[in-house]
């Protein structure tokens, strides 16, 4: 069985650029272990996934068929739901 890949999004990738190397690292971590961990499905986004990562939230669809992982935002947790 193939390994889960994970592509971040350009508009993910320069939100993960802007953190701190703290909290990049934190969320670095948490999209290595997806689509493990403190995972929950997002009421009323179609297939949006959420992560947790400390304070940041990453946001991910999951495409069972291709093994595939696509971030699309990692956010605060007060922005993430808005």
């Amino acid at each position: 069985m193939p390994e889960w890949r994970a592509e971040l999004a350009r508009s993910a990738a320069k939100q993960l650029a802007a953190l701190d190397a703290v909290a990049r690292k934190r969320v670095r971590a948490c999209i290595d272990r997806l689509p493990e961990g403190d995972v929950k499905k997002l009421k009323g986004q179609g297939a949006l996934f959420r992560a947790r990562a400390g304070d940041m939230r990453v946001l991910f669809q999951i495409d069972s068929s291709t093994q595939l992982i696509q971030v699309t935002a990692v956010l605060p947790r007060d922005k993430a739901y808005q």
